[in-house]
């Protein structure tokens, strides 16, 4: 591909990326959604060798479940609530043994 249409290209998907960024922004502004600063991240996480996208379940209270159906599949067409509340429950056995709840 030529440098001049190869910049081309990509000077496009810069604005319309930029043009994205601004659409997420006000919409950020329109629902009230804070932009969260280091320090907001220093308050709700003091501690730093906490990875916070690997151990969040701190900040959780504890999912105790029972009776659970181990269940990953459901038709949204044609479901229950006991099928849904063993997908639940395998979602939040699964989301413990992978460390995120507690």
């Amino acid at each position: 591909m030529p440098n001049k249409t190869r910049d081309l290209l990509l000077e496009t998907k810069v604005k319309e990326l930029e043009g994205t960024i601004q659409k997420m922004e006000q919409r950020r502004t329109e629902l009230e959604i804070p932009r969260y600063t280091p320090q907001d991240i220093d308050r709700v996480l003091p501690d730093r060798s906490i990875d916070p996208r690997k151990k969040i379940g701190w900040l959780l209270p504890d999912y105790t479940t029972s009776k659970v159906t181990e269940d990953r599949i459901f038709n949204a067409d044609s479901t229950t609530t006991a099928e849904l509340a063993d997908i639940l429950g395998t979602l939040i056995a699964d989301l413990t043994e992978a460390g995120l709840l507690k």
